[in-house]
């Protein structure tokens, strides 16, 4: 949690790059404030980059990019005051007019906040390691390609982030598409179109429902079925009774 009174600014490099720090928790030294925002991403721009036209015409502003916003959820207001407080200490230690106003935008009436790193360090800029772009980020050397002379790739420029990805088993497909099917039947057999909207709305659990019911009508239907087949089967093996 970042607690403005705590906050304080270092001077740590020649062109006058500030470092903002807060004691830390568990040392009696300071650490690097670095800020956790919880939120819904709007909008993104971020590698793999396979072709140039993903990049900039300016190469050297070409950067990878987020939108976050919290759609009125406490957990971001909270995320967007330790902002404005780190800009407001910012602000005490620079001349006036040199802090440019933080820049907000709004996503569906609610803040959010555009965060972007660039692909490239100046070289007279650079504070961290120069290393190489990962296969991962750039597949086919685009950016390894159109590097400029006078910038390099920096743990700084690196930006790591998640995927997540959605393991769905067979049978759920299944289950899914005989239940849609099912439903757009009824549909059609009711002739109500304004109600196919809504079958691929159906709640997982409706389906789990569904597929128990639909176990049991099948299970039951074999029964009769099977119990048809042993009375059949009880009838051939009997003899006529003779009559004398």
């Amino acid at each position: 949690m970042v607690v403005q009174s705590e906050i304080e600014v270092l001077k740590i490099t020649p062109q006058g790059w500030l470092q903002l720090v807060q004691p830390s928790a568990n040392t009696d030294e300071v650490e690097e404030i670095t800020l956790s925002a919880q939120g819904y991403i709007t909008s993104v721009n971020l590698p793999p980059i396979y072709h140039r036209k993903q990049l900039r015409k300016n190469i050297n502003h070409s950067s990878q990019s987020v939108v976050i916003t919290g759609l009125g959820a406490d957990v971001f207001d909270k995320y967007m005051e330790a902002l404005i407080s780190i800009h407001h200490v910012l602000g005490l230690y620079l001349p006036h007019d040199a802090l440019l106003p933080l820049k907000t935008e709004e996503e569906r009436g609610d803040l959010a906040i555009y965060s972007h790193n660039r692909y490239y360090t100046l070289q007279e800029n650079i504070q961290e390691a120069i290393i190489d772009f990962d296969k991962t980020i750039d597949p086919n050397d685009v950016l390894r390609a159109n590097k400029p002379v006078n910038a390099e790739y920096t743990e700084d420029n690196k930006v790591e982030y998640f995927e997540q990805h959605t393991d769905i088993s067979k049978d759920k497909d299944l289950i899914q598409a005989r239940l849609s099917t099912m439903k757009e039947e009824a549909v059609k057999r009711k002739h109500t179109k304004r109600k196919v909207v809504y079958r691929n709305l159906i709640t997982e659990t409706e389906y789990r429902l569904k597929k128990l019911k639909l176990d049991e009508t099948t299970a039951s239907t074999e029964d009769k079925e099977e119990g048809s087949k042993e009375a059949q089967k009880e009838g051939e093996g009997s003899q006529p009774m003779e009559v004398s």
